[in-house]
Protein backbone atom coordinates (compact mmCIF):
# COMPACT_ATOMS: atom_id res chain seq x y z
CA UNK A 1 0.00 0.00 0.00
CA UNK A 2 2.80 2.41 0.65
CA UNK A 3 4.23 1.60 -2.71
CA UNK A 4 1.26 2.16 -3.81
CA UNK A 5 0.80 5.64 -2.28
CA UNK A 6 4.22 6.85 -3.46
CA UNK A 7 3.52 5.78 -6.55
CA UNK A 8 0.87 8.08 -6.96
CA UNK A 9 2.50 10.69 -5.25
CA UNK A 10 4.94 10.83 -8.03
CA UNK A 11 2.06 10.35 -10.81
CA UNK A 12 -0.33 12.57 -9.96
CA UNK A 13 1.53 15.49 -10.78
CA UNK A 14 2.49 14.61 -14.20
CA UNK A 15 -0.67 13.53 -14.77
CA UNK A 16 -2.34 16.96 -13.77
CA UNK A 17 0.48 19.10 -15.74
CA UNK A 18 -0.32 16.45 -18.76
CA UNK A 19 -4.28 17.47 -18.48
CA UNK A 20 -3.06 21.38 -18.55
CA UNK A 21 -0.91 21.25 -20.74
CA UNK A 22 -3.42 19.73 -22.78
CA UNK A 23 -6.23 22.22 -21.96
CA UNK A 24 -3.53 25.27 -22.55
CA UNK A 25 -3.56 24.04 -26.01
CA UNK A 26 -7.16 24.08 -26.31
CA UNK A 27 -7.58 27.32 -25.36
CA UNK A 28 -4.92 28.35 -27.88
CA UNK A 29 -6.62 26.36 -30.49
CA UNK A 30 -9.78 28.53 -29.49
CA UNK A 31 -8.05 31.72 -30.06
CA UNK A 32 -6.61 30.39 -33.57
CA UNK A 33 -10.34 29.63 -34.49
CA UNK A 34 -11.10 33.15 -33.97
CA UNK A 35 -8.79 34.82 -35.35
CA UNK A 36 -9.56 32.45 -38.06
CA UNK A 37 -12.77 34.02 -38.31
CA UNK A 38 -12.16 37.00 -38.07
CA UNK A 39 -10.04 37.39 -41.27
CA UNK A 40 -12.52 35.48 -43.10
CA UNK A 41 -14.29 38.11 -41.83
CA UNK A 42 -12.17 40.84 -43.02
CA UNK A 43 -12.22 38.98 -46.57
CA UNK A 44 -16.11 38.73 -46.74
CA UNK A 45 -16.34 42.40 -45.75
CA UNK A 46 -13.47 44.25 -46.32
CA UNK A 47 -13.21 45.30 -42.79
CA UNK A 48 -12.96 43.53 -39.15
CA UNK A 49 -16.17 43.91 -37.33
CA UNK A 50 -17.10 46.21 -35.06
CA UNK A 51 -16.27 45.90 -31.55
CA UNK A 52 -19.58 46.47 -29.35
CA UNK A 53 -22.08 49.11 -30.23
CA UNK A 54 -23.91 52.05 -28.32
CA UNK A 55 -25.79 53.23 -27.42
CA UNK A 56 -28.06 50.41 -29.22
CA UNK A 57 -28.02 46.69 -27.77
CA UNK A 58 -26.70 45.62 -31.40
CA UNK A 59 -24.00 42.59 -31.82
CA UNK A 60 -20.50 42.85 -30.33
CA UNK A 61 -18.24 41.26 -32.45
CA UNK A 62 -18.61 37.53 -31.35
CA UNK A 63 -21.44 37.58 -32.62
CA UNK A 64 -21.05 39.07 -35.82
CA UNK A 65 -18.13 36.03 -36.66
CA UNK A 66 -20.61 33.10 -35.61
CA UNK A 67 -21.19 32.62 -38.85
CA UNK A 68 -17.40 31.97 -39.69
CA UNK A 69 -17.27 29.50 -36.07
CA UNK A 70 -19.05 26.90 -37.91
CA UNK A 71 -21.78 28.52 -35.96
CA UNK A 72 -24.21 29.38 -39.06
CA UNK A 73 -27.48 27.54 -37.82
CA UNK A 74 -27.23 29.97 -35.01
CA UNK A 75 -26.51 33.14 -36.69
CA UNK A 76 -29.01 32.58 -38.96
CA UNK A 77 -31.79 32.48 -36.15
CA UNK A 78 -31.08 36.18 -35.30
CA UNK A 79 -33.37 39.01 -35.72
CA UNK A 80 -31.31 41.53 -37.72
CA UNK A 81 -33.86 44.41 -36.47
CA UNK A 82 -36.24 43.37 -33.82
CA UNK A 83 -39.35 45.41 -33.01
CA UNK A 84 -37.92 48.04 -30.84
CA UNK A 85 -35.20 48.53 -33.18
CA UNK A 86 -31.95 47.87 -30.75
CA UNK A 87 -30.20 45.36 -33.66
CA UNK A 88 -29.12 41.74 -31.55
CA UNK A 89 -31.28 42.66 -28.81
CA UNK A 90 -30.82 40.38 -25.38
CA UNK A 91 -30.28 42.71 -23.20
CA UNK A 92 -32.58 42.91 -20.31
CA UNK A 93 -34.61 40.82 -22.79
CA UNK A 94 -33.32 37.57 -21.11
CA UNK A 95 -37.12 37.88 -18.98
CA UNK A 96 -38.48 40.78 -21.16
CA UNK A 97 -37.36 43.33 -18.71
CA UNK A 98 -36.71 46.93 -18.64
CA UNK A 99 -38.45 47.68 -21.68
CA UNK A 100 -36.33 44.86 -23.98
CA UNK A 101 -37.18 43.02 -26.59
CA UNK A 102 -36.73 38.85 -26.74
CA UNK A 103 -36.56 38.47 -30.21
CA UNK A 104 -32.76 37.02 -29.81
CA UNK A 105 -32.97 35.40 -26.50
CA UNK A 106 -31.93 32.13 -28.31
CA UNK A 107 -28.68 33.40 -27.55
CA UNK A 108 -29.27 33.16 -23.64
CA UNK A 109 -28.71 29.72 -23.48
CA UNK A 110 -26.35 29.37 -26.59
CA UNK A 111 -23.26 27.51 -25.20
CA UNK A 112 -20.56 28.50 -28.23
CA UNK A 113 -17.41 26.46 -26.55
CA UNK A 114 -14.97 28.12 -29.18
CA UNK A 115 -15.75 31.43 -26.43
CA UNK A 116 -15.03 28.89 -23.31
CA UNK A 117 -11.12 28.24 -21.82
CA UNK A 118 -11.23 24.87 -20.41
CA UNK A 119 -9.06 25.17 -17.57
CA UNK A 120 -11.82 27.82 -16.40
CA UNK A 121 -13.22 26.70 -13.10
CA UNK A 122 -15.82 29.46 -13.63
CA UNK A 123 -19.52 28.40 -14.60
CA UNK A 124 -20.26 28.70 -18.01
CA UNK A 125 -23.82 30.37 -17.56
CA UNK A 126 -24.40 32.81 -14.32
CA UNK A 127 -28.21 34.14 -13.40
CA UNK A 128 -28.45 37.45 -12.80
CA UNK A 129 -29.38 39.18 -9.44
CA UNK A 130 -31.61 42.44 -8.97
CA UNK A 131 -29.76 45.36 -9.66
CA UNK A 132 -26.39 43.72 -10.51
CA UNK A 133 -25.69 42.89 -7.08
CA UNK A 134 -23.23 39.91 -7.66
CA UNK A 135 -19.87 41.00 -8.36
CA UNK A 136 -18.77 41.59 -12.36
CA UNK A 137 -22.61 42.38 -12.95
CA UNK A 138 -23.63 45.89 -13.32
CA UNK A 139 -26.63 47.86 -12.11
CA UNK A 140 -27.99 46.81 -15.31
CA UNK A 141 -28.47 43.05 -14.79
CA UNK A 142 -32.13 42.06 -14.15
CA UNK A 143 -33.06 39.34 -11.98
CA UNK A 144 -33.27 35.95 -13.40
CA UNK A 145 -31.25 36.80 -16.56
CA UNK A 146 -29.39 34.09 -17.69
CA UNK A 147 -25.96 34.45 -20.07
CA UNK A 148 -22.94 32.35 -21.09
CA UNK A 149 -19.84 33.43 -19.21
CA UNK A 150 -17.41 34.63 -22.13
CA UNK A 151 -13.27 33.70 -21.41
CA UNK A 152 -12.21 36.02 -24.01
CA UNK A 153 -12.81 39.52 -24.89
CA UNK A 154 -11.70 41.65 -27.89
CA UNK A 155 -9.06 44.97 -27.56
CA UNK A 156 -10.52 48.04 -27.76
CA UNK A 157 -7.10 49.72 -27.39
CA UNK A 158 -5.11 50.65 -24.31
CA UNK A 159 -4.79 53.47 -21.71
CA UNK A 160 -2.31 55.32 -19.83
CA UNK A 161 -2.17 58.97 -18.97
CA UNK A 162 0.92 59.42 -21.28
CA UNK A 163 1.03 60.04 -25.36
CA UNK A 164 0.33 58.60 -27.51
CA UNK A 165 -2.22 56.34 -24.90
CA UNK A 166 -4.31 58.81 -23.90
CA UNK A 167 -4.88 60.22 -27.34
CA UNK A 168 -8.76 60.20 -28.27
CA UNK A 169 -9.59 58.16 -25.01
CA UNK A 170 -12.89 58.45 -23.64
CA UNK A 171 -12.69 59.22 -20.02
CA UNK A 172 -15.26 58.47 -17.51
CA UNK A 173 -14.76 58.32 -13.50
CA UNK A 174 -17.36 56.14 -12.99
CA UNK A 175 -17.06 53.24 -15.57
CA UNK A 176 -13.09 53.56 -16.49
CA UNK A 177 -11.69 54.42 -19.60
CA UNK A 178 -12.79 53.35 -23.54
CA UNK A 179 -9.61 53.85 -25.56
CA UNK A 180 -9.58 54.49 -29.35
CA UNK A 181 -6.88 53.16 -30.64
CA UNK A 182 -7.33 49.00 -30.90
CA UNK A 183 -9.03 47.36 -33.74
CA UNK A 184 -12.22 45.92 -31.83
CA UNK A 185 -13.43 49.72 -30.77
CA UNK A 186 -17.01 50.56 -29.91
CA UNK A 187 -19.01 51.61 -32.85
CA UNK A 188 -16.01 51.38 -35.37
CA UNK A 189 -15.37 49.05 -38.00
CA UNK A 190 -11.69 48.74 -38.89
CA UNK A 191 -9.60 47.71 -41.32
CA UNK A 192 -6.34 45.75 -41.64
CA UNK A 193 -4.79 48.93 -43.15
CA UNK A 194 -5.83 50.73 -40.37
CA UNK A 195 -3.55 48.60 -38.24
CA UNK A 196 -0.43 50.61 -39.10
CA UNK A 197 1.88 48.61 -36.21
CA UNK A 198 1.11 45.69 -38.34
CA UNK A 199 -0.75 42.73 -37.48
CA UNK A 200 2.36 40.75 -35.73
CA UNK A 201 2.83 43.63 -33.18
CA UNK A 202 -0.94 44.43 -32.34
CA UNK A 203 -3.18 42.25 -30.04
CA UNK A 204 -7.18 41.73 -31.39
CA UNK A 205 -8.63 39.27 -28.59
CA UNK A 206 -7.03 38.63 -24.94
CA UNK A 207 -8.30 36.04 -22.35
CA UNK A 208 -10.52 36.59 -19.45
CA UNK A 209 -10.80 33.33 -17.79
CA UNK A 210 -10.21 33.75 -14.59
CA UNK A 211 -10.21 35.38 -10.95
CA UNK A 212 -9.12 38.43 -9.04
CA UNK A 213 -8.56 37.19 -5.38
CA UNK A 214 -11.07 34.34 -5.60
CA UNK A 215 -13.86 36.92 -7.35
CA UNK A 216 -14.97 36.71 -10.96
CA UNK A 217 -14.98 40.23 -12.00
CA UNK A 218 -15.73 40.10 -15.66
CA UNK A 219 -18.43 41.92 -17.74
CA UNK A 220 -21.97 41.82 -16.99
CA UNK A 221 -24.30 39.09 -18.64
CA UNK A 222 -25.91 41.34 -20.92
CA UNK A 223 -22.60 42.19 -22.81
CA UNK A 224 -22.19 38.66 -23.41
CA UNK A 225 -23.26 39.05 -27.53
CA UNK A 226 -24.26 42.45 -27.77
CA UNK A 227 -23.37 46.12 -27.26
CA UNK A 228 -24.91 46.86 -23.24
CA UNK A 229 -22.65 46.61 -20.85
CA UNK A 230 -25.20 48.41 -18.07
CA UNK A 231 -22.55 51.27 -17.45
CA UNK A 232 -22.32 53.75 -20.23
CA UNK A 233 -19.02 55.79 -20.75
CA UNK A 234 -18.25 59.18 -21.61
CA UNK A 235 -20.56 60.93 -19.34
CA UNK A 236 -23.63 60.90 -21.40
CA UNK A 237 -22.28 60.07 -24.39
CA UNK A 238 -23.98 56.89 -24.86
CA UNK A 239 -20.78 54.90 -25.20
CA UNK A 240 -20.81 51.51 -23.44
CA UNK A 241 -19.47 48.39 -24.68
CA UNK A 242 -20.15 44.52 -24.31
CA UNK A 243 -16.87 42.00 -25.55
CA UNK A 244 -13.95 44.66 -25.33
CA UNK A 245 -11.62 46.19 -23.12
CA UNK A 246 -8.97 48.95 -22.79
CA UNK A 247 -6.07 47.70 -21.56
CA UNK A 248 -5.15 49.67 -18.62
CA UNK A 249 -3.25 46.86 -15.76
CA UNK A 250 -0.97 43.97 -15.76
CA UNK A 251 -2.30 40.30 -16.37
CA UNK A 252 -3.50 38.16 -13.67
CA UNK A 253 -3.22 40.71 -10.51
CA UNK A 254 -3.50 39.55 -7.43
CA UNK A 255 -5.64 42.01 -5.65
CA UNK A 256 -8.32 43.92 -7.74
CA UNK A 257 -7.06 47.21 -8.97
CA UNK A 258 -8.62 50.05 -8.71
CA UNK A 259 -10.78 49.84 -11.55
CA UNK A 260 -14.25 51.77 -10.86
CA UNK A 261 -17.62 50.74 -11.32
CA UNK A 262 -19.27 47.49 -11.35
CA UNK A 263 -19.70 47.87 -15.31
CA UNK A 264 -15.88 48.92 -15.44
CA UNK A 265 -14.12 48.85 -18.84
CA UNK A 266 -10.95 48.05 -17.54
CA UNK A 267 -10.33 44.92 -16.43
CA UNK A 268 -7.56 43.05 -16.56
CA UNK A 269 -6.74 40.11 -18.65
CA UNK A 270 -7.02 36.84 -16.26
CA UNK A 271 -6.66 33.16 -16.71
CA UNK A 272 -6.64 29.75 -14.54
CA UNK A 273 -3.12 29.41 -16.43
CA UNK A 274 -0.25 29.21 -14.18
CA UNK A 275 1.99 32.19 -15.32
CA UNK A 276 0.07 34.38 -17.39
CA UNK A 277 -2.72 34.63 -20.57
CA UNK A 278 -2.95 33.67 -24.05
CA UNK A 279 -3.79 36.68 -26.50
CA UNK A 280 -4.52 36.66 -30.31
CA UNK A 281 -2.22 39.34 -32.77
CA UNK A 282 -3.88 40.72 -35.97
CA UNK A 283 -1.99 38.61 -38.14
CA UNK A 284 -3.41 35.03 -36.49
CA UNK A 285 -0.58 33.73 -34.33
CA UNK A 286 -1.21 33.01 -30.41
CA UNK A 287 1.37 34.25 -28.13
CA UNK A 288 1.17 33.37 -24.48
CA UNK A 289 1.64 36.43 -22.42
CA UNK A 290 3.43 36.56 -19.23
CA UNK A 291 1.84 37.92 -15.80
CA UNK A 292 5.22 39.53 -15.50
CA UNK A 293 5.44 41.49 -18.94
CA UNK A 294 6.68 44.79 -18.67
CA UNK A 295 3.02 46.93 -18.69
CA UNK A 296 4.45 49.36 -21.10
CA UNK A 297 4.94 46.47 -23.88
CA UNK A 298 1.37 45.82 -23.09
CA UNK A 299 -0.30 48.69 -23.62
CA UNK A 300 1.87 48.66 -26.50
CA UNK A 301 0.38 45.50 -27.68
CA UNK A 302 -3.23 46.75 -27.55
CA UNK A 303 -2.67 50.21 -29.70
CA UNK A 304 -2.54 49.29 -33.74
CA UNK A 305 -1.30 52.89 -34.57
CA UNK A 306 1.10 54.26 -31.78
CA UNK A 307 4.21 53.59 -34.43
CA UNK A 308 6.31 52.42 -31.04
CA UNK A 309 8.77 49.50 -31.58
CA UNK A 310 7.73 46.32 -29.13
CA UNK A 311 9.76 45.05 -26.50
CA UNK A 312 10.19 41.71 -25.92
CA UNK A 313 7.44 39.34 -24.43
Amino acid sequence: IAIIAILIALLLPAVQQAREAARRSQCKNNLKQMGLALHNYHDTYTTFPIGSQSPIYAANWRASILPFLDQAPLYNKLTQTPSNGNGYDTSNGWTGGGGYGTANAILNNALVTVYKCPSSVTNAFEVGTANGTSPGQSTGSVTGEVGMTMDYVGVGGAYAAVAPFNTGAILNTNYGTMGQNGLLQIGKSLKMRDCTDGSSNTMIIGEDSGLIAGVDYRKNLSGGWSGHRGAAVGGGTGYGGGGVITILYSPNPQTKPAFTGAGFNNGPFTSFHEGGIHGLLADGAVRFVSDNINLTTLLQLGVMNDGQVIGEF
